[in-house]
């Protein structure tokens, strides 16, 4: 109960507050926070890295005990939130001033050095930006791929292994190192405030894919926030384990 309780107030702080905020304030003061290389992406780069640190410790507490969640588990966790911390900020390109490697600069849409935007991985059909893509072509993107991995790991996962047996036996077998099923509320109802908030009919004289940008940009922050939650109770239960 408690854990529920964990989960329900912090989908209200990290994602109905800040939902509401971007619908009610003023364009003008939401912009700031949510632009490149604001303070909403770096929060979010910031919780994906803590998120791979954990990931790596708990990964080391679980090896040296041979107990736990597996380390080829953990070595998957570690590879995704990484990348997805670097992929928030361009891979420190903006931060080092250094300039996109050749080969990546023809392949990306925005010239920038970051894999989401490669034309193989966008969702735009062209360099032009004019049409997306569509069918199965649809679905390899990275946003798509992204999406696939954290409601598997976040929300299905989480729920299948509390309230499917062979599941969870099969879990237990692979050392699989599941979260809890608060992480799957918050993760679960944080993007169901985002997508609510995004249908809403906002009745303002403003543009709607610039809203639509916003609440993207923090659907991202959200999801970055549930894996560092899960990554620190995966710290935290690998610890726990290691120390009895």
């Amino acid at each position: 109960m408690r854990s529920l309780k964990f989960a329900l107030l912090a989908v209200l702080f990290t994602a109905l507050i800040p939902y509401a905020s971007i619908y009610f304030l003023p364009l003008d003061t939401i912009e700031p926070l949510f632009q490149e290389d604001g303070i909403v992406e770096w929060i979010g780069a910031i919780c994906w890295f803590i998120a791979a640190l954990a990931f790596l410790l708990a990964c080391f507490a679980s090896y040296r005990e041979s107990q736990g969640g597996h380390p080829f588990w953990y070595a998957c966790l570690i590879i995704v939130t990484f990348v997805a911390g670097a992929e928030e900020i361009s891979w420190g390109q903006r931060i080092f001033g250094f300039e996109t490697p050749e080969v990546v600069a023809r392949a990306n849409l925005q010239g920038e050095m970051n894999f989401h935007n490669l034309l193989i991985l966008d969702i735009k059909a062209d360099e032009h930006g004019e049409t997306q893509k569509q069918g199965w072509r649809r679905l390899l993107t990275f946003h798509k791929l992204g999406a696939l991995i954290w409601w598997g790991y976040l929300v299905l996962l989480p729920l299948a292994y509390t309230y499917i047996r062979p599941i969870r036996v099969l879990c237990d077998n692979l050392r699989v190192p599941v979260v809890p099923v608060s992480i799957a509320v918050i993760a679960g109802l944080g993007y169901a405030a985002f997508a609510l908030t995004n249908h809403v009919d906002r009745q303002r004289e403003i543009n709607p894919m610039q809203i639509n940008g916003e609440l993207n940009e923090y659907k991202e922050t959200l999801i970055s926030i549930a894996f560092f939650l899960a990554a620190l109770f995966r710290f935290k239960s690998e610890r726990t384990q290691a120390s009895t």
